[in-house]
């Protein structure tokens, strides 16, 4: 003979079903990199951050540790955004894990350089316009965002085609790259073109 053994049947409610099945597809998104990105940005529009697994903030490797740099593209993110971003990202974190929130660290373009214009009359107009271009874009640079001392001239001759050279280009009196690190967005406030 064929023996059976009859396993209780437990019936499952239709709301418990529910619960359940919701709690599955939650934990699916949680304790990734991509489940604290999206907590993040989901704070606010514009929100940029970067995140260093296992590394304490001062860059010291641990593990069940990460660091998160948020910046909203000013370089100086207020505290009550930060402690927003810190909640938003303890509802998804991993178990165990330990995060620090924290703004970036600014490093400062002085930026100089000469500019020769086709017509004369219109240099003042179009040495402000370069000015503004290189403003612009070096204070849109993500975090960790390194600038080139080279995309400053492609820039200057990219602010107007009446921009006929570019020359003694300076950033921070030389002419390297400036490269921030993971934590750090470079800003300007200081543009001199002559």
């Amino acid at each position: 003979g064929v023996q059976t053994c009859a396993l209780p049947i437990y019936a499952e409610s239709d709301p418990a079903l529910r619960d359940r099945f919701q709690n599955f597809i939650n934990s699916r998104s949680r304790a990734t990199p991509v489940a604290v990105g999206y907590a993040i940005t989901s704070v606010q529009q514009g929100l940029q951050y970067t995140l260093a697994e296992n590394q304490m903030p001062d860059g010291t490797p641990q593990p069940g540790v990460f660091t998160l740099t948020v910046d909203d593209g000013s370089g100086a993110p207020g505290a009550t955004l930060l402690a927003t971003v810190t909640s938003a990202v303890e509802a998804v974190r991993p178990v165990g894990s330990i995060f620090t929130v924290r703004g970036p660290t600014v490093v400062l373009a002085q930026i100089s350089l000469n500019v020769d214009v086709a017509d004369p009359t219109t240099g003042p107009a179009i040495r402000q316009a370069v000015a503004a271009a290189l403003i612009a874009y070096v204070n849109a640079l993500a975090i960790g965002g390194g600038l080139a001392w080279s995309r400053l001239m492609q820039l200057a001759y990219a602010a107007n085609p009446a921009v006929t050279n570019v020359r003694a280009v300076l950033l921070n009196g030389g002419e390297s790259e400036l490269d921030p690190g993971i934590a750090g967005v470079v800003k300007t406030t200081s543009v001199t073109v002559s």
